[in-house]
């Protein structure tokens, strides 16, 4: 999808989606949710457990599953903007926070508790810089770059987690 539409770097992939056509983001949509449910059944019968974290993890992680579903569901287009970048941010906050919980889990490796707690460094300068910085109209031209790297930096992180013992 962002690959075949426009090469926009200031757009956010839900940007990118509400502008395809409407195969690419039924395909998105479709994609999204199969990746969100699959990811919070691996957290709630494996990793949950692996590492036997928090009531808080499970409380963010059942928040972040809603609201990533409801950013599925909410194109950002038309009046739904405002709506979808409410709920986009706050499911980028959870990410974060459940980051949050794995850094400090006694059950994850070190080196799993290092890369977790460089990627919520890294996430909390990206907030910084999109929201704070006197430089953020510089920011927003790379927009989709700094999302791109919030999200892998996250998985990279529960990857982490679950193979390095």
């Amino acid at each position: 999808m962002v690959l075949k539409g426009p090469k926009d770097k200031t757009k956010s992939v839900s940007q990118h989606a509400a502008t395809a056509n409407k195969e690419f983001y039924l395909m998105y949509a479709f994609a999204f949710l199969i990746g969100t449910i699959l990811f919070y059944l691996f957290c709630m019968f494996w990793f949950i457990p692996t590492f036997t974290l928090s009531f808080g993890f499970t409380l963010s992680l059942h928040l972040m599953t809603f609201l990533l579903i409801l950013t599925a569901l909410i194109p950002e287009s038309g009046k739904k903007v405002k709506v979808h970048q409410i709920v986009a941010y706050g499911f980028a906050s959870m990410m974060m926070l459940l980051l949050v919980f794995v850094a400090i889990s006694p059950k994850v490796s070190v080196l799993a508790r290092i890369v977790s707690a460089v990627s919520v460094c890294w996430m909390a300068i990206c907030w910084h810089l999109a929201f704070f910085s006197p430089y953020k109209q510089k920011v927003n031209l790379y927009y989709l770059l700094y999302q791109y790297s919030y999200v892998i930096l996250f998985v990279l992180s529960i990857l982490a987690a679950t193979y390095i013992r």
